[in-house]
């Protein structure tokens, strides 16, 4: 069985890719990944049997351990590298396969023999928060997608798929709301305690905007359990003094 795809197919599946502004994607091959970490696993143990019984590493065993304790080590990174990358939707994988079919199908080919598990290139950096995925929902796409990612991804843009970056648009509006619902969430209780204040009225309106800003910090934004205790501290500092302040004058 010949495992090289036809020249000519390849070139023109890379060339419709190209064309089409499509973000190119790959496959998992989970399968693969472990046979291999498995087999070497299997050769190693074998090695370490036999040096073991011979109480002896000759030149060819200790040249053969070194290569392949540096395969060992190399298919376990490349299996934790595709891991941690993001894999696509449902309806995404459907239409990647049709088009990997159209084009790569041969008659000799055993079952279904491309996965069901296609990955995309994501860096930890680029991940995304809640509130910036929700408004790359809401927003029209002419705002929401860069000219970057517009450019590179044409064929995605016009069919109205989500880009997979966040524009410079999104990125400040998102910081603008952001700093507004600060003052808000400042000015706010500052206006209940004073009117008519009491000390029941301020711990309860000083214990709930605490309550509130702790919700919005874990499921609102990425951050780490460290910001996210400081910044809640800092918000309680500043009601503490409000309360205070409010009830020294009174």
């Amino acid at each position: 069985m010949d495992l090289h795809p036809d020249g000519h197919d390849l070139i023109a599946y890379v060339q419709r890719s190209l064309e089409e502004g499509e973000e190119f994607q790959f496959l998992g091959f989970e399968l693969l990944h472990r046979l291999n970490i498995t087999q070497i696993q299997v050769k190693l143990a074998r090695l370490k049997s036999s040096i073991e019984k011979e109480r002896d590493v000759s030149s060819s065993n200790g040249e053969l351990l070194e290569k392949t304790l540096r395969d060992y080590v190399a298919a376990i990174r490349d299996y934790q590298f595709i891991r941690k990358q993001k894999g696509i939707k449902e309806t995404e994988i459907r239409d990647r396969k049709l088009v990997l079919d159209q084009f790569f199908q041969s008659a000799e080919d055993h079952n279904d023999h491309f996965p069901t598990h296609y990955t995309i290139r994501q860096d930890a950096d680029e991940e995304i928060d809640p509130i910036r995925q929700a408004s790359m929902k809401c927003l029209p796409s002419r705002l929401t997608w860069s000219k970057v990612e517009r450019r590179h991804r044409k064929g995605d843009y016009m069919v109205g798929k989500q880009p997979k970056r966040v524009s410079k648009f999104v990125d400040h509006s998102v910081r603008l709301v952001v700093a507004l619902a600060g003052g808000f969430l400042l000015g706010v209780p500052m206006v209940i305690i004073m009117r008519q204040p009491s000390p029941m009225k301020s711990m309860l309106a000083g214990s709930s905007f605490v309550l509130f800003i702790a919700f919005v910090l874990a499921f609102g934004v990425k951050v780490s359990n460290v910001e996210t205790l400081v910044a809640t501290f800092a918000y309680a500092a500043v009601m503490v003094g409000i309360v205070g302040t409010t009830m020294g004058c009174t």
